[in-house]
């Protein structure tokens, strides 16, 4: 980060600012980020290269590697990297939003459409055993059915907070009664499916 002209923000862990106004958080898995409150302990990188966050374990279950290229089409840099998939997204976007709820007024209208984005983006059989699977592994289960405990809070209704604010972000481009009610029944599609519904038997 240093190399690439960032320096790191004495406030917050995690944080990295450029000279341009350039932001970009470090975020690594709470149960993955060792001891303490906020700082992981990243070893010879020390505790406040970057931040823990709980709700990203699903990452390190449901990613796939994909190949990024440069935006510039006469660079021909390559990278293969591996991304999350809609179902960690979804459980990491719905901590976010859980936990700011909770915390009160620290909430982003743009997570919520986000929400609705993945929902609408992904056929809700598959995100429902994507979850299932992230439910029944160590690493991301219990995140998970916190997320589902979101997910129905917070996007059940047209009239739950995360409806609502997702009705707010995409107005003008779409009608927000229209927005709220999609929130609302594509979170209930997918929290009444049998794999979502009810915990596999052991």
């Amino acid at each position: 980060m240093r190399a690439a002209g960032f320096v790191l923000d004495l406030q917050q862990p995690g944080v990295w600012l450029a000279s341009e106004g350039v932001t970009i958080d470090l975020l690594v898995p709470e149960a993955v980020g060792g001891a303490g409150r906020r700082g992981a302990r990243l070893g010879e990188h020390g505790n406040r290269a970057a931040r823990k966050a709980r709700g990203l374990e699903a990452t390190l279950v449901d990613n796939e590697p994909m190949e990024i290229t440069a935006l510039a089409a006469d660079d021909e840099r390559l990278c293969q990297i591996a991304v999350a998939g809609p179902a960690a997204l979804l459980v990491a976007k719905l901590h976010k939003l859980g936990e700011r709820e909770e915390a009160s007024g620290r909430s982003d209208d743009k997570d919520a459409l986000d929400v609705l984005r993945l929902l609408r983006a992904s056929p809700t059989q598959t995100l429902a055993g994507r979850l299932s699977m992230l439910r029944d592994n160590p690493r991301s289960g219990a995140v998970t059915v916190e997320a589902m405990d979101y997910l129905r809070a917070l996007f059940a209704e047209p009239t739950a907070p995360g409806s609502q604010m997702a009705a707010r972000a995409a107005t003008p481009l779409e009608d927000a009664d229209v927005v709220a009610a999609s929130s609302a029944a594509l979170a209930t599609d997918l929290l009444n499916t049998g794999e979502v519904r009810q915990p596999q038997a052991r």
